[in-house]
Parts: structure tokens; C-alpha cells; sequence
């Protein structure tokens, strides 16, 4: 038998791993988001 478990994180500690998190390189934004438009200035 399974079961779900929802656990909402509302400790103190929670909040430098949500900002960690945001500035992660994995978070899609940051130079990767805005690199298309230079590489397209460099093209034209």
C-alpha cells in the first residue's frame, strides 16, 4: 500500500536553500537566458 505525504517546509532554515536555489546556474535565467540576443547581435 502507498502513500502520499505532503510536507510543507516552514522552518527558518528553509529560506538560504530557496535563495541557493534561485541562485543556482541550474536555474534557467542568468547569462544563458540572455545569450540568444548577443549571439543574434554578433550574427547580424
Amino acid at each position: 500500500m502507498m502513500t502520499t505525504t505532503i510536507t510543507t517546509m516552514t522552518e527558518p532554515g528553509i529560506a538560504p536553500l530557496r535563495l541557493m536555489a534561485w541562485l543556482s546556474p541550474a536555474f534557467p535565467v542568468g547569462s544563458f537566458s540572455y545569450s540568444h540576443g548577443l549571439e543574434r547581435a554578433v550574427q547580424d
